[in-house]
């Protein structure tokens, strides 16, 4: 492989701070209850020892604290303190009105560290105060606990704190007599898909990556980034760990019912009313709503929603009032307002508004979910057993109503019009635009349903291919996860889609006498759509340019890269025009089978690890669009030789097409600009003209 492995490094590496943290808590709280007379030998940067009679005597007098049992009760320091004077004025500064039980470990800081933040949070200093039942916890140096009802078998790191919460405690699995605890999500089972009877069952872990959840699907043999025995480990792990873990610069704050809790550094909980069994990595949040058996990565939010046995990659952001319930959002996700149900949905996947994902597998993502749009109709009056197959940059319109079943994975980049009822169906058309249909009269039956406009963003929207690719190299935020997400929309396995979409066009069902054809009956892919005589050529043709401007564009590039680029085996060229009118041999291929099948994924596409790859694939389609070109058949390896004169044809005919690209990109374009000039006030003023957007030029 060409790709370094370096991209799996942040992945091992946060595996094994959890299994260190875990480790330790493990091993600090076994040596405290083990503990006879002394407690020097902890296992601890910081110096440890139980409270003297007269720091007891200063704590209940003084401060204010009470405990039955101050034997069990400890300091803990990160500096030396050699006056006992020192400790007293460090626990008068630094405790008050609190109630202890069990084994407490207070942690007292001399110098305070540069706290990340620490203004714009307004952090109250570091101490424990007005705690009304602090039990079996330790606190490192520099923690806080302020204001809070019940902290109870909690471990707080160097400076985390915990403030102005209700009770935070940790459960043991069932029975309550089990000696194993909750496992802080470490590891959940999300069902996928149908929703009732044969759901497709993944084991989220928190460093998990779209790769594994293509291998638990089947789609893909591809291994993650993660060995799994380091993942059993820290599973294990977490349900022998006693303790709640709020790590170094963690915060829990403002928040009702919190249990089971796993916070790596600088990652948040404020103001939740529910956070039950939740892994939070470093640098995510939860800001308001509920958090129940789920897995925050890195800068992952939950900002007002409501969250349940679900996993947000990283960078994925589920706010104002968002329902995620045992699905998976993938890195750079967002979904707002909406509600998203058994579903796993890939990166760049944006909700920004009131809608419904459900049962849906959107592994490729980079698709858009409009207003009211409704993915997840299943039949009236029966088992909610269907699912929906999204296809890679799938834009759901308005209001739009998708019954299930549905399978859109070989029609990437498609648009599924405002205030469409989208059948259940499996199309097979990339770059298409589906519509309602009018009801007619044909042959003497009433035909209504779904139309077809096959390859209609090639032709008519163009500038949104440009500026997709533009946006997902660009906005990409989850860079651990770019080693795969970083994909090209114009790659070898969406043209082989355009081919075969293509070939089916051009075979049709000789027996259909009227301008429309109907379904897969008359030509392979259409679903339930129909589609119009006009629509059919208008898409051969569309195919046809992008599928030739791929693959002239790999020829351009190779001769750009070596000047007098090509040897050939004969020295006879075809210089004729027919180089660039020949039949295309393919389009007569065998029909492809009737049994429906997943595709590649991008990751799995050889051209993506290895990019000589592209270039074969590309001669292999200048070769069957162009058959009569004797230089393609002949050509084998670079050497200094004038280029051929068919050749020179090809090149004429990639310029040609360049042309008509760019002026369709910013026709597309121009025309909102025609448009918003004649409706809006002031519309030039306020917006980017086709002439200046960075996209177009």
């Amino acid at each position: 492989m060409e790709k370094s492995k370096s991209y799996e490094d942040p992945f091992l590496e946060s595996c094994a701070t959890r299994i260190e943290l875990l480790s330790r808590s493990i091993s600090f709280a076994q040596e405290l209850r083990g503990l006879a007379s002394s407690c020097n030998d902890v296992s601890t940067p910081f110096s440890v020892r139980k409270v003297l009679s007269v720091e007891i005597d200063v704590l209940e007098s003084f401060c204010h604290c009470r405990c039955s049992d101050w034997s069990r009760v400890f300091v803990m320091f990160n500096e030396p303190i050699y006056q006992e004077t020192d400790m007293i004025l460090l626990l008068k500064d630094q405790v008050s009105h609190c109630r202890f039980e069990g084994f407490v470990v207070l942690g007292l800081v001399q110098k305070l560290s540069e706290l990340p933040d620490e203004d714009e949070q307004r952090l109250p200093p570091p101490g424990f105060h007005y705690n009304t039942l602090v039990k079996d916890c330790i606190f490192e140096p520099g923690s806080r606990a302020y204001s809070n009802t019940m902290i109870e078998q909690t471990h707080v790191g160097y400076y985390g704190s915990i403030i102005n919460c209700g009770s935070l405690s940790r459960t043991r699995n069932l029975p309550e007599s089990s000696s194993s605890f909750c496992n802080f999500a470490s590891s959940i089972p999300i069902h996928v898909g149908p929703e009732t009877g044969g759901a497709r069952t993944m084991f989220a872990f928190p460093e998990m990556t779209l790769i594994h959840a293509a291998r638990d699907l089947r789609l893909s043999s591809a291994m993650g980034p993660l060995p799994t025995p380091s993942c059993d480990k820290a599973n294990i792990l977490a349900t022998k760990c006693p303790l709640n873990i709020v790590s170094s610069y963690s915060m829990i704050r403002d928040s009702f019912s919190v249990r089971d809790i796993f916070l790596l550094p600088q990652s948040c909980i404020k103001g939740s009313s529910v956070a039950h069994n939740v892994t939070l990595l470093p640098n995510s949040r939860v800001e308001g709503g509920t958090i129940e058996n789920s897995q925050l990565q890195w800068d992952a939010k939950a900002s007002y929603a409501h969250v349940s046995n679900s996993l947000l990659m990283e960078h994925s952001h589920a706010d104002k009032n968002a329902k995620v319930f045992s699905s998976i959002l993938g890195p750079d996700c967002h979904s707002s307002s909406g509600e998203v149900q058994h579903s796993l949905l890939g990166p760049h996947v944006n909700s920004h508004h009131q809608s419904l994902i459900m049962a849906t597998i959107w592994i490729t993502g980079r698709g858009n979910v409009g207003y009211g749009a409704n993915i997840g109709s299943n039949h009236t009056g029966r088992v909610a057993d269907q699912e929906c197959w999204a296809g890679e940059g799938t834009f759901w319109g308005l209001s739009n109503v998708a019954k299930f079943p549905i399978d859109l994975t070989q029609s990437p980049y498609s648009i599924v019009a405002a205030r469409v009822q989208f059948l259940p169906q499996r199309i097979c058309m990339p770059f298409s635009l589906f519509t309602d249909f009018s009801s007619i009269v044909q042959n003497s039956a009433i035909i209504s349903g779904n139309q077809c406009f096959p390859g209609w963003i090639l032709r008519h929207s163009p500038y949104t291919i440009a500026r997709s690719e533009h946006k997902f190299s660009t906005r990409t935020k989850a860079k651990r996860h770019q080693h795969y997400t970083s994909w090209k929309i114009v790659r070898p396995g969406i043209i082989d889609l355009c081919v075969k979409a293509r070939s089916a066009l051009q075979r049709v069902n000789s027996d259909n006498q009227g301008p429309t054809y109907c379904s897969d009956a008359d030509i392979y892919g259409l679903g339930k759509c129909h589609l119009t005589d006009a629509a059919r050529l208008e898409g051969i043709q569309a195919y046809t340019n992008f599928i030739q401007r791929y693959a002239l564009r790999g020829l351009l590039e190779k001769i750009c890269i070596a000047p007098g680029l090509l040897r050939f085996d004969t020295p006879q060229q075809n210089t004729s025009d027919d180089v660039l009118t020949a039949k295309h041999k393919h389009q007569y291929a065998e029909p492809v089978s009737q049994r429906a099948a997943a595709i590649a994924l991008p990751w799995d596409e050889n051209s993506f690890h290895h990019t000589e790859e592209i270039w074969k694939h590309q001669l292999s389609i200048l070769r069957s669009e162009f058959p009569d070109s004797v230089s393609l058949k002949n050509l084998t390896v670079i050497c200094h030789q004038r280029i051929p004169q068919d050749l020179q044809l090809l090149l004429m005919r990639l310029v040609e097409l360049e042309l008509q690209f760019s002026d369709m990109v910013m026709q597309s374009k121009k025309k909102d600009d025609i448009r918003g000039v004649k409706i809006i006030p002031g519309y030039a003023d306020c917006h980017v003209k086709a002439e200046e957007d960075t996209i177009v030029v």
